[in-house]
């Protein structure tokens, strides 16, 4: 059996004994019996977790587990991808339904030990799935194991839940930020907040503009001018250099995007109820011509219509009377977007509220560079310490 690069001693400084191969069904017990979904509309509000496949989905108001447990997805498409942990502990009081199996550690074994082994496994070979990938019982309980004896385990835990420790806190730091900064957003884009000039006079009141005065409908194509190297991803406002798979005949037809337009991503979430605009201040590029675009034809300060478009307390209102409902997203109607109104502050004040929440971001963005950092060093750590 292949031998971890890391190994740790014993407090008397021997060696530990060599890992042992262990079906995961001869370390832990399978509680999946005790699983009950529950539909949405049967969950009351409350105070304990309710787990699904990749994690806490919601609160509820009663519990049926009160212990420190493994959770390993059942089925979904992140079993392959691996965006987020496929195996997590819980603990303390909460639920789960049928999409995420329910283990705990016997025999002395650490719930863990095992849970970040579990993580470290490549999934494709156990999928039992086809569309949807799966997770069976039965072939979840003949995954071999590699276990070493449970005073190592104890020492792999310690020291990594330092690690923990440190990621979680980093973690509560960037939530504070984001939470300070949605909280400047909403006072300065409700007026509340004002900033002065440099010369400690008053800016103007904002002024109500019609949206049809800020933008026009942008039709500008492709043609020849960009490679699909410069294809814009509209949800992640980033150039995705090999494009978005569409064959390359059909480019000339793509969208140009210059800096300061706004693009429609029209799909609905938790967040955004009726799609978004996104700026660009990436650099020029093309996008798919399925999304809408509008280019501003007034001088404005991009840093600060970078916020303010994507603003959905601001927009929401906006969006309601200017999309309508598609087969697979919100389509933005341009006659009725151009009718709405929206409140604009003069150009100096535009720059002072840009710098402002750009400082915020500067922050957010060095805590969540350190977040990934530690996350990196531990994914390192977990590559040298197990099989």
């Amino acid at each position: 059996m292949s031998i971890p690069k890391l190994r740790f001693r014993a407090d008397d400084g021997s060696g530990f004994p060599e890992w042992e191969e262990k079906r995961l069904d001869e370390v832990v017990d399978f509680l999946d019996a005790q699983r009950k979904p529950l539909e949405a509309g049967e969950r009351v509000a409350g105070p304990y977790p309710y787990y699904g496949a990749s994690g806490i989905i919601d609160y509820v108001k009663d519990y049926i587990f009160d212990d420190e447990l493994i959770l390993l997805s059942e089925d979904g498409a992140n079993i392959i991808d691996r965006n987020y942990r496929v195996a997590f502990l819980a603990k303390g009081k909460f639920w789960v339904n049928n999409h995420a199996h329910v283990l705990k550690a016997i025999n002395g074994n650490v719930n863990y030990f095992i849970c970040e082994e579990l993580e470290t496994f490549d999934y494709k070979k156990y999928n039992s799935g086809g569309a949807q990938p799966k997770l069976n019982q039965a072939t979840c309980r003949l995954i071999m194991m590699h276990m070493p004896v449970i005073s190592e385990q104890q020492k792999i835990t310690a020291f990594l839940s330092t690690i923990d420790e440190i990621i979680t806190t980093t973690q509560s730091e960037l939530t504070v930020w984001e939470e300070r900064k949605k909280g400047v957003m909403q006072k300065i884009f409700n007026r509340e907040v004002r900033f002065k000039a440099d010369d400690g006079s008053e800016f103007p009141e904002w002024e109500e503009k019609r949206l049809g005065e800020l933008y026009q409908k942008n039709t500008e194509r492709n043609g020849n001018q960009f490679t699909k190297e410069r294809t814009i991803s509209i949800s992640t406002m980033k150039y995705n250099s090999e494009g978005n798979g569409a064959d390359e005949k059909s480019l000339p037809s793509y969208k140009v995007l210059r800096v300061g337009d706004i693009a429609f991503e029209g799909h609905e979430n938790r967040e955004f109820a009726y799609g978004r605009f996104v700026l660009n201040d990436l650099g020029d590029g093309i996008m798919s011509p399925r999304f809408s675009c509008l280019r501003p034809i007034q001088p404005m300060i991009n840093g600060f219509w970078k916020y303010y478009i994507h603003y959905e307390p601001i927009m929401r209102q906006i969006l309601v009377r200017a999309t309508k409902k598609g087969t697979m997203m919100h389509e933005l109607v341009y006659d009725d977007f151009y009718k709405q109104t929206i409140k604009v502050p003069s150009l100096p004040e535009q720059q002072k509220i840009a710098d402002c929440l750009s400082s915020l971001d500067d922050v957010i963005n060095q805590i969540q560079a350190e977040l990934s950092a530690w996350k990196e060093f531990k994914k390192g750590l977990l590559q040298q310490m197990f099989v």
